[in-house]
């Protein structure tokens, strides 16, 4: 993955300390930065401009429009949306309508984010008129 900020965004402390160490020390990426609120998110991508927001869609107190306003205030970032509810196709179907470019689960960290990421991340991704990952799911599996 080229290099970049990659944002959290979680209210769970103990979800965010592993996302990070598995990002930092297992995928041996740099420059993770997170945020607990939709509100220090805002004010984080504006700072940092990340390369890609990794959003918790079940956040405490987390609404749709600041779920929108989030994914809107990263114009120029993938958005990732994960959740720890576990209904796939439901969920799946939310991120797009939502605008989020891709979807894990967070008990598929270790396998789904690093397909995501090297698909956001590809040539075929940027080249890809629509940049739409939803018609392939390949990257749920295990």
């Amino acid at each position: 993955m080229e290099s970049g900020y990659i944002l959290i965004i979680d209210s769970d402390k103990e979800f965010l300390a592993i996302a990070i160490e598995y990002l930092s020390v297992q995928m041996n990426l740099n420059n993770i930065i997170w945020a607990v609120s939709p509100e220090e998110a805002e004010e984080k991508m504006k700072i940092y401009n990340p390369k890609v927001v990794i959003l918790d869609l079940g956040m405490k107190k987390l609404r749709g429009e600041e779920i929108s306003s989030v994914i809107n205030s990263s114009e120029n970032s993938p958005v990732i949306i994960m959740t720890s509810i576990y209904d796939n196709d439901d969920y799946l179907e939310l991120t797009h309508d939502l605008g989020g470019d891709g979807f894990f689960r967070k008990d598929q960290i270790k396998s789904a984010l690093p397909k995501l990421l090297e698909f956001l991340n590809s040539d075929h991704h940027n080249d890809h008129p629509n940049n739409d990952i939803f018609g392939d799911k390949s990257y749920l599996l295990n």
